[in-house]
């Protein structure tokens, strides 16, 4: 316990440094076009806004808008009703946005973004951007709409609350409709389990999903026309799991699917992203054959290359390093803000 406290005092030492105090006074200002919005419904959530993802993008954000040399203004303790009118927003996407308790939260912070466009404000990230952030039930009717090459997926909700279970061919995947990190899914074998997982599920929307037999994905980065960050996530077990790196896999950063890499591209493209995360997999882990992506989101949280001590070792082991000149916390921090920038950068043309 005390261990993690003392890391994450690091952690917070480092981020706050990573800030150019005297360029943040010389570029805040109150009267500011330019707003940051952070820590949704403050003081509460706290925790969250801590000891989750946004914090250190909340920074990021700052210091991308001094490296730009934007004036700005911060609003903390953002409320649903929040009255701004002909501004340019910027904030980070996060659950943080849910103001009331049991709401779909990606439909929340839709009518959140909807409500301040409505007031004539530009907001940065786009609308059309988030509404692909862990909305799988939109991402799979975009992907079927563009014929993007992906698993075939059963989308459940109001509109089809009974699927043809004669036309499932098991195994197949359960998947929440709203969820990140493989959170939720279930690998079902048989109909007798699917009526199972159905009839406990309190989900009033979820997919199931063609299961791909695979023990790796393809982590591919885009934002504008640039791959800004690459690598595998590779299940070395025998059984099938989810290959999110907080299952255990281990991480290559090393080799590309070249060959492949102008076809993902142009399905990339087709989605009219300025940032997307893919999760990209080839069945049988066979590179001669057609890449499905599986998912994109414009909010992710990207893995820092490990540093030489630990290229060998599992990449778990890198995430618990607290010494050293290349230690996780750091390179994560040195990432998350570079990728800000590129991706302000990229706000920036359009």
């Amino acid at each position: 316990m005390l261990k993690k406290v003392f890391k994450k005092l690091l952690f917070y030492r480092y981020l706050i440094l990573k800030i150019n105090w005297i360029h943040f006074w010389r570029f805040y200002d109150s009267k500011a076009s330019n707003v940051i919005l952070v820590w949704p419904s403050a003081p509460f959530n706290i925790k969250e806004n801590f000891l989750g993802s946004v914090f250190e993008n909340d920074f990021a954000l700052v210091q991308a808008l001094i490296k730009v040399n934007k004036k700005f203004r911060i609003i903390v303790g953002i409320k649903s009703d929040i009255v701004l009118k002909n501004n340019v927003i910027f904030f980070n996407i996060s659950k943080l946005f849910q103001f009331l308790p049991g709401k779909n939260y990606t439909s929340a912070l839709q009518n959140f973004q909807n409500n301040l466009i409505a007031q004539g404000n530009k907001i940065i990230p786009s609308a059309s951007d988030t509404l692909f952030w862990e909305n799988k039930i939109y991402m799979h009717k975009k992907f079927s709409e563009l014929e993007i090459s992906h698993p075939k997926t059963i989308v459940v909700d109001e509109n089809n609350i009974a699927p043809d279970i004669p036309n499932l061919h098991f195994p197949i995947l359960f998947k929440p409709a709203h969820s990140s990190g493989s959170t939720g899914i279930v690998k079902l074998n048989s109909i007798d389990e699917y009526k199972k997982v159905v009839a406990s599920t309190t989900l009033k929307e979820y997919l199931l999903q063609e299961w791909i037999d695979m023990h790796k994905d393809l982590r591919l980065i885009f934002i504008g026309d640039e791959l800004v960050l690459h690598y595998w996530r590779i299940n070395n077990g025998n059984e099938w799991k989810p290959t999110s790196t907080g299952n255990g896999s281990s991480v290559d950063f090393d080799t590309l699917a070249t060959d492949w890499m102008p076809f993902i591209f142009k399905e990339y493209k087709k989605l009219n992203l300025h940032s997307g995360a893919f999760d990209i997999t080839w069945p049988n882990d066979d590179l001669t054959k057609q890449p499905m992506i599986l998912e994109v989101s414009p909010s992710y949280m990207p893995n820092p290359s490990p540093s030489e001590a630990f290229k060998n070792k599992s990449y778990s082991a890198f995430k618990k390093q607290i010494f050293g000149k290349d230690v996780y916390y750091k390179k994560y921090i040195d990432l998350v803000f570079d990728l800000k920038l590129k991706l302000i950068k990229e706000y920036e043309k359009n």
